[in-house]
This record gives C-alpha cells, sequence and structure tokens, in this order.
C-alpha cells in the first residue's frame, strides 16, 4: 500500500506521497505500545488484483476489486452480507501478521429495518460466534473479548435511523426514547446463561 499510493501519488502530479511517512522518531515512539488489537468486523468481500489510476481512491491506492457473492445472505445495509468463515479467516490473518497479541472484537453486528423477531440477526451471530470459537479452540488465536454492536439501535452514519443494528428497538418517536427487547436478546441471555451458542432460533 505505501508503495501504491506513493506511486499513484507522483502519477497525480503530487511533489510529495498524500500517504505521510513516520519518521524513526515516530517509529520508535509507538513500538510495541499497544495492548491488543481491535477488530471491528461485519463482513468480507472477495479481492481481485486492480488497476493503477489517476483518481485518488480506495480501490485505486489498494490495487484490489472487491466483489460479492451473490448467494450470500443479506441484511439491512446494501454493503452488510453474511459470510461467517470470513470472520475466521481474518482473525487468523491478525494472528499470523502480528503474532499472539490479544484480540478483542471491539464490534460485530447486523442490521435490519426496525423489526422485533430479528431472526437473521440471530443467525448472523450464532454462525459468526461459532466461526469465532473455532479461530480460538482449533485455531489457538488469542482473542480474549467481544462486543456485538449493538446493544440499541442508533444513528448510523448517513443512514440516520433508517438501518437498525440494535438488539433493543428504540422508538425514535417517542420522548422517553422507549427501548424494546428483540428476540435476539434470548439469544444473547441463553448464550450467557448456558454459554453454548444458540443454534434454533425457534426455541429462543
Amino acid at each position: 500500500m505505501r508503495q501504491r499510493v506513493d506511486e499513484n501519488s507522483k502519477k497525480e502530479g503530487r511533489f510529495k506521497s498524500r500517504l505521510p511517512s513516520f519518521t524513526q522518531e515516530e517509529i520508535e515512539s509507538i513500538k510495541g505500545s499497544s495492548d491488543f488489537f481491535g477488530l471491528n468486523h461485519y463482513t468480507s468481500r472477495y479481492a481481485s488484483k486492480g488497476q493503477f489510476g489517476k483518481v485518488p481512491s480506495v480501490e485505486y491506492d489498494s490495487g484490489i476489486v472487491k466483489t460479492i457473492d451473490p448467494a450470500w445472505p443479506g441484511s439491512a445495509s446494501e454493503w452488510l452480507k453474511v459470510v461467517p468463515s470470513g470472520f475466521r479467516n481474518l482473525v487468523n490473518w491478525i494472528k499470523r501478521e502480528y503474532g499472539d497479541k490479544p484480540i478483542i472484537v471491539t464490534e460485530n453486528g447486523f442490521s435490519d429495518k426496525g423489526e422485533l423477531i430479528d431472526d437473521d440477526r440471530i443467525n448472523y451471530y450464532s454462525s459468526y460466534l461459532k466461526e469465532l470459537s473455532k479461530s480460538i479452540e482449533e485455531d489457538k488465536c488469542n482473542v480474549i473479548g467481544y462486543f456485538a454492536w449493538s446493544i440499541m439501535d442508533n444513528f448510523e452514519w448517513c443512514k440516520g435511523y433508517t438501518e437498525r443494528f440494535g438488539i433493543y428497538q428504540v422508538d425514535f418517536t417517542s420522548p422517553d426514547r422507549t427501548r424494546t427487547p428483540k428476540k435476539s436478546v434470548k439469544f444473547f441471555q441463553k448464550l450467557v446463561e448456558t454459554r453454548i451458542i444458540p443454534e434454533d432460533v425457534n426455541t429462543l
């Protein structure tokens, strides 16, 4: 990436790279300074070789073209496809790249349009947590924490209140912002009580 941004910057007629470099002093200052690797993960993509270009963009700078499998289940968010295996693959990649540093999954979640019977969300969490469990038990990845996104519906960037990530529904038309538990709350209750990942949404 460093090399590609430098080369693209030259092609764009810039006198220096768009991506500043750390000084040696900064490198020494941050080396080994992190306590854990914080991972936000929602979905995955296939990646294939891309092209250099003249217009600054993530695609040109990364040198890849991202695609999806049409068979992947979707969500209320156009970009969020359900790809559980990608979660395990990513956690293992982090282990290979950064060693045995502790990993905390700081965000992982699924969007809906506001429904209370959110079986698709339950299936998402069930499948993703199974893959995370495999990365811990079978692959010996050092995952020490996990945060679901999110406990309550909230304002989602450019989508506002139209996409809901909470396991508690929030009525944004109410002055009290009334909270109502979605079915996925039962999933997490059972998970915490039994320490077993629930598989059948019909038993919740």
